[in-house]
Order: structure tokens, then sequence, then C-alpha cells
């Protein structure tokens, strides 16, 4: 729900604005926001919904557009991979379409984030830029040159700000420092073999059948 809610607090404050275009054409309720006057025949059609993993019992509910943020913490564990799917089948049927939205994934557990993109569909639009991979993230002048090609542009926090995070998660959370401000995909510290050694070992290997 506080996931959600990352999405739906904007939305509505956005439409609540009072010199937002929104507010007529969107009507905020308690659990859902009313469309206004687009399908006259069906007005149940005409809404934004806010869907939690709770959203099994939706199986077959066509929806045209779909956003889920932070696909890379969507695992079959919380349930949010079978959410993910539903909401997928559900765009198929109407021929809709969707977005997600993630920081980097930890690849141990099989997010919705990883498998959209190892499948790599031809369909499917995926924007990744990670930081040159040869500076560390453990040297923190190196650490500086990735935050500030990661956070270029963004006018809403700087990179100092960013620094001194990182300086306290390094000491006891390395692995999610590098995903979430790095914008690296890596393992739960504590992990038995490092991503970096183990491809470096299948290097030049064909896979075993």
């Amino acid at each position: 729900q506080d996931q959600v809610d990352n999405i739906w607090r904007p939305l509505t404050a956005m439409i609540r604005f009072k010199d937002s275009p929104l507010r007529s054409l969107l009507l905020p309720r308690e659990e859902f926001i009313r469309v206004v006057g687009e399908n006259p025949d069906d007005p149940e059609l005409d809404r934004i919904d806010a869907v939690t993993s709770a959203a099994t019992s939706r199986l077959g509910n066509p929806i045209s557009d779909f956003v889920q943020d932070e696909t890379g913490i969507y695992t079959t564990r919380n349930g949010m991979v079978q959410t993910a799917e539903t909401m997928r089948r559900g765009a198929a049927g109407m021929q809709g379409r969707g977005i997600t939205t993630t920081n980097p994934w930890d690849p141990a557990e099989e997010s919705t984030a990883q498998r959209a993109y190892e499948a790599d569909m031809p369909d499917v639009f995926t924007y990744y830029s990670p930081p040159p991979p040869a500076l560390s993230f453990k040297d923190r002048r190196q650490r500086r040159k990735i935050l500030e090609h990661n956070y270029a542009g963004i006018t809403h926090t700087n990179v100092d700000a960013i620094l001194a995070e990182c300086e306290e998660l390094m000491l006891t959370n390395s692995a999610g420092a590098e995903r979430f401000f790095g914008n690296r995909v890596r393992q739960t510290a504590g992990a038995w073999i490092g991503a970096d050694v183990w491809d470096a070992a299948w290097a030049g290997h064909d896979e075993v059948a």
C-alpha cells in the first residue's frame, strides 16, 4: 500500500491543485479516481484504481493502461509478481499499454524487473543507463563520479547529499547502496559468490545443456 501511495499521492495532489486542468477531468474518490465523461455507456470502465498485492481477485478485469512502480521488489514471496502478471493480462485483453519504473534489482530474488529485463522482448522499450563499469563504488572518489553520472540533470537533490547517505550505508549495506544509488544490479551482501566473479568464470564457455 505504501508503495502504491508513492504514485497515488502525487497524482491526487496534481488533480486538486487550484489551477490544475485535471480538476475538471478527474474526480478523486476514496479508493479510485473517476474519469469524467469518457464512456457514458459504462462509467465503471472510466476509472483509475490503486492496486496492491490483493489484485488476484481482479483477474480478467479489463484495463487500458497501468503503471507499476519499483518492480525490482516485485517478488514471488511478497505476491507482487502475480499482481504484475494479472495487470498485464488485463491490459493485453484490451490492447492496452503499461510502464514500469524501478531501481536495479537483487538478482537473487528473480523480481518482475529482472524477468522483464532479461527477456529483452522486441516490443518492449527498456531504458537503463548504468555508470561506467570500470568505476568502483567502494572508492570514494570514483563513487562521486558514478553518482555524477547517475544524477546528471537532476535538480531536486545533489551529489553531496547522496554521498553522505552512501557513507553510512556502505558500512552496513554496501550492496543496497550500490543498487539504489550506484544504479547497478547487485546481490544482497553475504551472497555465496559475486556476479562479476561468476560471469568471469563462465566467460568464453558454452552453456551446459
